[in-house]
């Protein structure tokens, strides 16, 4: 099969490298950068569009809203779900939150109760249920990666008790690059009883999601990481969740009927977005999602597959470069972020010298404090790469890490 990809035609959909043509960015796992029309579009909805939506029965807040409602249609149609099953909000971390508290107040979860956590998790996926046990009295388990920094599935069956409600996982991990296998996370979860949340803000960008398949029970993501507007999470809710519910957040557009006596709430995803939403984001993200549609997204896939082995094979010529990870093969089960140390160095100082040449990438923890108390070191320096990087640009960043030399000879 011919997977040739012509990453150079792509650049030129993406104004940042038109704008910044000396500059090698190596951190889209913190953020992506957006194609032309995704910027465009969001302009366009100031200019042309702007006002509120469901706040009236005016012909031009009517259209305006059949347009964001098209954008929910489409975005639901790449998870393959039900359109009333996302919901949006300001961000991945604030959407796990809105759900970690929605169990609680529901009665999911409370006393005695078990949650579950990786030990892979970026804080967005862990704060929210270790600050929530304080308040609602059910207990945090860790699910501990094995050494090659994977998740045992055998672990997980080990860890599994009649008290358990809800596992809380990565879809691929911000650090390590590693892909989990949701759909059998789920069978074994669903075979026990378990709910399923899974944090998707980096599995999204690298790999196809079938929530009808997968058959789990919430899915969050963010927007701007998926070559989409910043501001702008996305929240699958399983339709099996979202009747006769206590709201986890209240206010206007999401009921029908409010008296000092009854209040009257209206149906998913309504339910879930009281307030005002990002409607500009919200138009433009759906021509993010259709750009990656036009794409060939198997080559895309294929693409960064490559592009990681070509910058493992570099990194690996580097003797002062400890790697971290199971990286002796590279494949869709660990790909497209790559995480190391210069030894005897700390990760900012690594910055401090690639920065001077133009290079940007990702030092400290990474918001996954829990993987760095695994390695047992404060921080690591990571590589993050999309499908507009390429072999130059791992080669500018090569010569730029060779230049930390000097200072390692001063430690």
């Amino acid at each position: 099969m011919n997977y040739y990809f012509d990453v150079f035609k792509i650049r030129k959909d993406f104004p940042f490298f038109i704008n910044n043509p000396d500059i090698i960015y190596l951190d889209s796992a913190a953020t992506s950068h957006k194609p032309s029309i995704v910027i465009e579009k969001e302009k366009e909805f100031y200019e042309k569009y702007n006002c509120n939506v469901h706040r009236t029965s005016g012909s031009f807040s009517l259209k305006v809203e059949e347009m964001c409602e098209n954008s929910r249609k489409t975005i639901a149609n790449f998870l393959n779900c039900d359109e009333s099953e996302i919901f949006f909000t300001y961000s991945a971390t604030y959407g796990i939150n809105y759900i970690a508290y929605f169990l609680c107040i529901n009665e999911y979860l409370g006393n005695d109760d078990e949650v579950i956590i990786t030990e892979m998790e970026h804080h967005a996926n862990l704060l929210p249920f270790l600050n929530l046990s304080k308040i609602f009295g059910f207990k945090v388990k860790v699910w501990k990666m094995n050494e090659k920094l994977e998740l045992d599935i055998e672990e997980l069956q080990k860890i599994i008790s009649d008290k358990t409600k809800l596992l809380a996982v990565t879809h691929m991990s911000n650090v390590l690059g590693v892909v989990n296998d949701i759909e059998n996370i789920v069978k074994i979860c669903k075979d026990r009883g378990l709910m399923v949340l899974v944090d998707g803000a980096q599995g999204i960008v690298h790999n196809h999601v079938d929530l009808k398949k997968w058959d789990l029970d919430f899915y969050v993501f963010s927007a701007h990481k998926l070559y989409g507007p910043l501001g702008l999470g996305v929240v699958y809710v399983n339709k099996k969740h979202s009747k006769k519910k206590k709201p986890a957040f209240s206010g206007g557009s999401m009921i029908s009927y409010v008296s000092l006596d009854k209040i009257t709430y209206l149906d998913s995803p309504y339910f879930f977005e009281p307030g005002t939403q990002a409607f500009a984001q919200i138009f433009a993200f759906k021509y993010a999602i259709e750009y990656l549609k036009n794409l060939n997204l198997e080559k895309v896939k294929m693409y960064e597959i490559g592009l990681t082995k070509y910058l493992l094979e570099k990194l690996k010529e580097l003797d002062f470069v400890e790697i971290y990870g199971n990286y002796e093969e590279v494949n869709d089960k660990r790909f497209a972020i790559v995480p190391f140390n210069v030894v005897n160095l700390h990760s900012h100082d690594v910055s401090f010298v690639v920065d001077r040449f133009n290079v940007l990438i990702r030092v400290g923890h990474h918001c996954a404090q829990l993987i760095h108390h695994k390695l047992g070191i404060p921080g690591s320096c990571r590589v993050s790469i999309a499908f507009y990087n390429t072999k130059e640009d791992i080669d500018k960043f090569i010569e730029a890490l060779k230049q930390v030399k000097f200072l390692i000879s001063k430690n």
